[in-house]
């Protein structure tokens, strides 16, 4: 139950709900406190969550004590690389940012994106929000260059995490991914225009992430639903047609309203878009295989260099078309053709005219030179 209230007081505190998002959060604190005891995890999660509350209303040396204590209880159970000590650090920084002790809360904010940095890689939405913090904290004590460049590397940062991600989001989720990016655009936009003076480089990553934030989150849903509908796959295909229809049905629904019955239409509302999320998860998760399997299709030579032995050399690669005697299905397949490497080697010059003059010979001797020669063979559908 406590944990649910963790969950209700957040949503509160993100629609500006402070004093019903406190009430929750006391209560549940009292819960873990009884249960667990006042030094367990759980406890120094809700004292963080309930500091960032008071921090939003200005209330800040209650949400310094409850910051700092979490902070003790945090740093007693995890390893020193923990997302909870992260984001602890990082409502820390935000507080001092507030206190205007600016030395202070550079340090928190640089320990906060290490932290993030070393768990989840450099393009991370986490990584992003560190680098926001340290960047109104360079804002507001006005080091405008230092933290246009801040800010422009969490933009960039939420746009390459996108990027790695989109063909296997939902809309929703991908939607979720243009908001966070819209909102990170913003903000390196408004401190553009606030800045004095801004170099030709600023002004150059300026329009680059003006161009970047429009309209990419919609063109790569609408290219992935191209691909689908490409697709021979009569299941894709039934998917696709459920999910329009669905959406369609859910729009009527909400044209024509509630009527007399608020629970009745409550519930068809909730079947209906319960119903066209695990289509769009299904559907994702087929783009994100097909466009895998296209992937690998995009053989390239050095892709194809570095499954030869040390001693080998690639000449050249082509791909070959044949036809099953039995079913007649056709394969598209990869002909690698390579000097033989149990032989003296010699020049690749000198290999390629006898390769090119015998046609095919060779290929035997390449593929026993080949450790994987299985996995450089490529099915595709005709």
């Amino acid at each position: 139950m406590a944990h649910t209230l963790n969950g209700l007081a957040a949503l509160h505190r993100d629609a500006g709900n402070f004093d019903q998002a406190v009430a929750l959060l006391e209560r549940s604190l009292a819960i873990f406190e009884t249960t667990f005891g006042a030094e367990h995890m759980a406890v120094a999660r809700s004292q963080s969550l309930l500091g960032d509350i008071h921090l939003r209303r200005g209330e800040l040396p209650r949400a310094e004590d409850l910051f700092k204590r979490a902070l003790e209880i945090l740093g007693a159970i995890f390893p020193a690389d923990s997302e909870d000590l992260a984001l602890c650090r990082r409502r820390l920084a935000l507080l001092h940012q507030q206190q205007g002790l600016f030395a202070l809360a550079e340090t928190r904010g640089h320990e906060s994106l290490d932290i993030r940095r070393r768990l989840f890689g450099d393009i991370h939405p986490r990584v992003a929000e560190s680098l926001e913090t340290l960047a109104r904290g360079l804002r507001l004590q006005g080091k405008n260059e230092e933290a246009l460049e801040l800010a422009a590397q969490a933009f960039w940062v939420r746009q390459q995490h996108f990027e790695h991600n989109a063909d296997a989001l939902t809309e929703g989720d991908a939607l979720a991914f243009a908001g966070d990016m819209r909102r990170s655009a913003q903000g390196f936009l408004d401190l553009f225009a606030t800045a004095p003076r801004a170099s030709c480089e600023m002004k150059r990553a300026a329009a680059d992430i003006l161009l970047a934030s429009k309209g990419q989150v919609s063109d790569r849903i609408f290219e992935r639903q191209r691909i689908l509908m490409r697709e021979s796959d009569p299941v894709l295909a039934e998917k696709m047609r459920t999910l329009r229809t669905v959406k369609f049905l859910l729009s009527e629904h909400y044209i024509d309203g509630p009527g007399d019955d608020l629970a009745a239409y409550r519930q068809e509302s909730d079947s209906l878009l319960n119903w066209a999320e695990r289509l769009e998860a299904e559907l994702a998760r087929a783009g994100a295989d097909v466009v895998s399997g296209r992937a690998e299709e995009q053989v390239s030579a050095d892709r194809i260099a570095a499954e030869l032995p040390e001693d080998a050399s690639l000449v050249e690669f082509y791909r070959c078309r044949s036809e099953d005697p039995i079913d007649g299905l056709k394969d598209d397949g990869l002909m690698l053709i390579a000097p033989d490497c149990t032989r003296r080697p010699s020049p690749v010059s000198a290999r390629r005219p006898r390769i090119r003059r015998h046609g095919g010979s060779p290929c035997a001797g390449a593929r026993a030179c080949i450790p994987s020669a299985v996995s450089m063979k490529r099915r595709w559908p005709t």
